[in-house]
């Protein structure tokens, strides 16, 4: 679902992000701008700029469950990875307010730059990014401590601010001129400076990391940067006066509002093309936020763990849907390496398979169908084990003059495997010969030439299926 703050009207419209079409409408306070919705999709903040509060709006309801008094004047809010704090950028007050969500509740007011605007929160939770647009800075606040740890200077009126999937680069819109300033998170400087179109308003990073969209609100574009380059690939033209951007959790679309026209523009990040234009449900759309929405569950098991080498494992997939029994296939995946595939029966899916000796990681990816989303396990860690081998060894004769020819034999069991690799035959320490086996059988013809007991082993070497073994040892006189 995506949750757009209707600013004139004072509600949040919800729209279904598989129809595209306004589901719900929720009234909440004055002039609200910025939207948040919590990890686990439960809940969604909205800053009310009107009236000085946050509205909590609960997710299976659609309805406001609490208002919040905070600072003068919040603009934006963004809610830590584990859901326990909201932080909220009071924009007349040059302060941050932070919100435990289990208690409903500010418990601490952290002050930063002039006119705080857009707020982001790293990945791991360790960092809270404030731009602030009457300074032209952005504020780092310490989230173990809630202080500001660093001050980055970037350009002019920044407002939107987004960290990318793996903490380490922070992106700034630049509303004046038409910026966006990259930080690097590990020094909190500005690496570079990249030119979009005119007033950057709000950003967006996708989940891979690749791409960040940057709203312009005066040229009624957005650009798209490539982060590995760090330059803008493309602008696509959406409506009137475009305000908001949020990236779908599948990385597939990306929504931005346009308070002009009173419409959402839906791209294709496939193509970079608006795809489809949606009707807001109300005048003035400003901030967007997108929940994961309902998930698919996948759990793989493999027995039996541990398993043989050669001996057929039994992999299965059991996969639980938001609605109903899950149907379609599951794919098998040995690392990176296609196993095999299985459609679901009631939910679940099996797969006979054999696998060499050692670790393997095995998740299963389930396909999807129209009423439960794709998915993928957790992976798991199958160990084949080698088969255990018996190694047995004979001579002819056992009992024989010096320098006469005694041929010594050696045969190697694996299980039911039929083993490969060497036999080492050895007259105590020293090495007699090494033959290569064939069918499990390995001979040797050699002669003793000093009289006494010798005492003849013979080494199985092993090989990618069998574990190595020695013989017992076997005796032959010489005299």
């Amino acid at each position: 679902m995506a949750y757009v703050a209707i600013h004139s009207d004072g509600t949040v419209v919800v729209i279904d992000t598989v129809t595209n079409v306004v589901a719900a409408t929720i009234g909440v306070g004055v002039y609200p701008y910025g939207v948040a919705v919590s990890p686990d999709g439960g809940g969604v903040c909205v800053t009310n700029a009107g009236d000085d509060t946050v509205s909590v709006i609960d997710t299976a309801t659609n309805t406001v469950t609490t208002t919040i008094p905070v600072g003068v004047y919040p603009y934006r809010v963004a809610v830590t990875p584990d859901g326990g704090s909201a932080y909220v950028t009071n924009g007349h007050q040059a302060t941050v307010s932070v919100i435990d969500t289990a208690a409903d509740a500010v418990t601490t007011t952290i002050p930063v730059g002039t006119s705080p605007r857009g707020v982001a929160v790293t990945p791991d939770g360790g960092n809270v990014y404030v731009t602030n647009a009457g300074d032209d800075t952005v504020s780092v606040i310490d989230a173990a401590t809630n202080t500001v740890s660093a001050t980055v200077p970037v350009g002019g009126n920044p407002f939107g601010v987004a960290v990318t999937p793996d903490g380490g680069s922070v992106y700034v819109a630049n509303l004046d001129p038409g910026t966006v300033s990259v930080i690097d998170a590990a020094t909190n400087t500005v690496t570079t400076t990249i030119p979009v179109g005119n007033y950057a308003l709000d950003v967006a990073v996708t989940p891979d990391g690749g791409s960040v969209y940057v709203v312009n609100a005066g040229d009624d574009t957005v650009s798209v940067i490539d982060t590995a380059a760090d330059a803008v690939t493309t602008a696509i033209p959406v409506g009137t006066s475009p305000r908001g951007v949020a990236v779908s959790p599948d990385g597939g679309s990306v929504y931005v509002t346009n308070a002009g026209y009173d419409t959402v523009s839906v791209i294709d990040t496939a193509t970079n093309t608006v795809t489809l234009t949606i009707p807001a449900g109300g005048h003035g759309p400003g901030g967007i936020a997108i929940g994961a929405g309902p998930t698919s569950a996948v759990a793989v098991t493999a027995e039996p763990n541990p398993a043989q080498v050669e001996r057929p494992v039994t992999l299965k997939a059991t996969v639980t849907c938001p609605e109903g029994t899950a149907t379609g296939t599951v794919e098998f995946r040995d690392g990176a390496a296609v196993v095999g595939s299985a459609h679901l029966i009631q939910g679940a899916a099996t797969l006979l398979r054999s696998f060499e000796a050692g670790p393997h990681t095995i998740t299963a990816l389930y396909s999807g169908d129209d009423n439960c989303p794709a998915a993928e396990s957790p992976p798991i860690t199958l160990t084949v084990n080698k088969g255990a081998s018996t190694t047995v060894a004979s001579a002819q004769p056992r009992v024989t003059p010096p320098n006469r020819r005694v041929a010594l034999l050696a045969r190697v069991l694996c299980d039911g495997i039929l083993p490969t690799g060497t036999i080492e035959f050895r007259d105590d320490t020293t090495t007699l010969g090494t033959i290569p086996l064939t069918a499990g059988f390995a001979s040797l013809v050699t002669t003793f030439t000093t009289t006494g007991t010798h005492t003849v082993t013979a080494l199985y070497s092993g090989d990618q299926h069998c574990e190595p073994s020695t013989s017992p040892p076997v005796t032959v006189t010489v005299r």
